[in-house]
């Protein structure tokens, strides 16, 4: 999108009625930095009680947030956060019984008002989400938990039983007691707390939200961690990948996220720009209703069968998907962990579900799912309902609506009706919520720790984080196992076994692991470090990491600071702008009263 030109003399009255404390603030030697960043999404909520999954928001709480412990720059394994140390039996930080944790909090944090941050936060933080039931954290805190502080810098976590689960980390953003606790006991209210400005002890802070446009955050100069490099970060929301392309070839925006393959490939030479290919993480999951609890939910009978969703799998060219949706930027999927991921689970090649329709349709016949109409769609064995299902397809992730169309296709040559629907995140949300589906594509950016990618398919999930409320209490089990061992060694196994078993379940099928195209102008900023590097993410890397070596080219060359996309921010330039049109329009009103009393 380009920019508006402006008559130099509005510039000219615009610059001098700046917002006075960016006009002190610009100097020669000192101008405001601002990096511009694109992506295809808005915030869904400012709020962290309300935290639904959506990436905005995840990278908000990444930025705004600090977390118990964090995940390391280079491995995503467990490291420092607002703990110093990561407690081991060897550093005296974990009991015998592998039951009691004990964790020294920093003492050199703030909330972003200037309180001190201690255990008594972390403390009040965990109890919170445990005591109003918040299902975005509650999870991470198995077996009734009890958090003792003895002292502010001193957290003891006890649980009934053995878990890993304190240091797998807990993604739990750590809330200010003193802001929160007003909340306490009626979560109600607390969902509806707009949470601007949001008060964290992050490096970076919510300062303003225009939704559907863009939200913006301010560098916390006290950051325990030390100061970012730029001033502020405007996050634009995109509608479409095209408009978001244009915006960086035109240097309003400074580096961009989750671009589809060919325009990715459109953006390679330009002047000034970059690509950046980070390793694929997310995966497109093709997930069925399966019912469960929800008395409202609509699914096909034909989904409980297993021989129906193994056909199913055997139906999906799966590197098909990846050469023509992704051109070539992906893996074929088998897990709900990611390659990349040292906790990735690979099937044998005895194990495989390969692309085989004349398997899948031997499969079908053999299990009296027969067309008896000729009407090319197989029914129900014994006759009845056609094996026909409604696929409905997240229109927000890129890929889906080709995708969906590709598996009907391929649905369709094993005699299994489909009808696509590709639908927005409001009416998604909707269809998960209400189990209104028979299957649709979505997708999973896993945390950098299987455990909660794994409970998402647990019984106890269902009409929570859970797709379709899958559910048998042997996976059950195995969970609760997992979360019990005392080893990495131990746990691994679990966890490998337990990936497994969704695969031959065909729980969902993992379809791919889309690498995530990202690029950014190298004439502005310049300190781009993907985490974990080399070909991580620069943009959703989990933690703030990505944003913190972020400088502006100038100053980076030891001139002066300058901004990326503009010394001022676009949203300023266009609120100084329509005031000097209002002042103007008002100024001519004034004098035409003036010349009419004179009349």
């Amino acid at each position: 999108m380009r920019r508006t030109l402006i008559p130099l003399v509005v510039i000219a009255a615009s610059t001098a009625l700046a917002v006075p404390a960016l006009a002190q603030r610009a100097t020669p030697t000192d101008v405001r930095s601002t990096l511009t960043v694109g992506m295809s999404y808005d915030l869904y909520t400012s709020n962290p009680l309300r935290a639904c999954g959506c990436g905005a928001e995840y990278e908000f709480l990444a930025i705004n947030y600090d977390m118990l412990l964090a995940f390391d720059e280079q491995t995503l394994e467990a490291a420092p956060g607002l703990a110093t140390e990561v407690p081991t039996k060897e550093n005296g930080g974990v009991s015998d019984d592998g039951m009691t944790y004990t964790f020294h909090i920093r003492d050199d944090a703030t909330w972003h008002d200037g309180t001190p941050v201690t255990a008594r936060d972390v403390a009040f933080t965990y109890r919170f989400a445990l005591d109003n039931k918040i299902g975005a954290y509650n999870n991470y805190l198995p077996y009734d938990p009890v958090f003792e502080t003895p002292d502010d810098s001193t957290l003891v976590w006890t649980m009934t039983s053995p878990s890993l689960a304190p240091v797998a980390p807990p993604f739990i953003p750590i809330l200010p007691e003193h802001i929160w606790s007003e909340f306490d006991g009626d979560a109600k209210a607390g969902r509806q707390f707009e949470n601007i400005p949001a008060i964290g002890s992050g490096p970076f802070q919510l300062a303003e939200w225009e939704e559907g446009r863009f939200w913006r955050v301010e560098a916390n100069e006290d950051y325990w961690g030390g100061a970012p490099k730029v001033d502020e970060i405007v996050f634009r929301a995109f509608d479409n990948p095209e408009t978001m392309a244009l915006a960086l070839r035109d240097g309003e925006v400074d580096l961009v996220s989750g671009l589809p393959p060919n325009i990715a490939r459109s953006l390679e030479g330009q002047p000034n720009i970059a690509v950046h290919e980070a390793v694929g993480r997310t995966f497109l999951n093709l997930a069925f209703n399966f019912g469960g609890q929800n008395p409202a939910a609509t699914n096909h009978p034909a989904l409980h069968d297993l021989t129906v969703r193994t056909a199913i799998a055997h139906a999906i060219d799966k590197q098909a998907l990846v050469d023509k949706v992704l051109l070539g930027h992906g893996v074929a999927g088998t897990s709900v962990m990611p390659p990349s991921s040292p906790w990735h689970w690979q099937p044998s090649a005895g194990q495989e579900q390969a692309f085989d329709l004349e398997a899948a349709n031997s499969m079908l016949d053999d299990a009296g799912y027969l067309d008896t109409d000729d009407d090319g769609i197989r029914e129900m064995p014994g006759g009845g309902e056609p094996v026909e299902l409604e696929l409905v397809a997240a229109s927000s992730v890129v890929e889906a609506p080709a995708t969906a169309r590709l598996i009907a296709g391929w649905l369709g040559e094993i005699g299994i009706g489909t009808q696509v629907k590709a639908v927005g995140d409001g009416a998604m949300n909707q269809v998960w919520t209400r189990g209104t589906f028979d299957a649709y594509l979505w997708g999973w950016t896993p945390d950098p720790d299987p455990d909660f990618i794994l409970s998402v398919f647990t019984t106890a999930q269902c009409g929570n984080w859970s797709d379709g409320c899958y559910s048998d209490p042997e996976y059950d089990e195995l969970y609760t196992e997992q979360q019990q061992a005392t080893s990495v060694e131990e746990r691994r196994a679990l966890v490998a076994e337990m990936q497994q078993f969704l695969y031959e379940d065909v729980a969902e099928v993992i379809l791919f692991y889309s690498a995530d195209l990202e690029a950014y102008r190298t004439d502005t900023f310049t300190g781009y470090s993907p985490t974990p590097p080399p070909d991580g993410y620069m943009v959703f890397g989990y933690l703030p990491y990505p944003y913190m070596d972020i400088e502006p080219v100038s100053a980076a060359d030891g001139g002066a600071t300058s901004s990326g996309s503009d010394a001022i921010p676009l949203w300023v330039w266009g609120t100084v702008i329509a005031a000097v049109v209002v002042g103007w329009v008002l100024v001519s009103r004034a004098r035409r009263a003036r010349e009419d009393e004179h009349e």
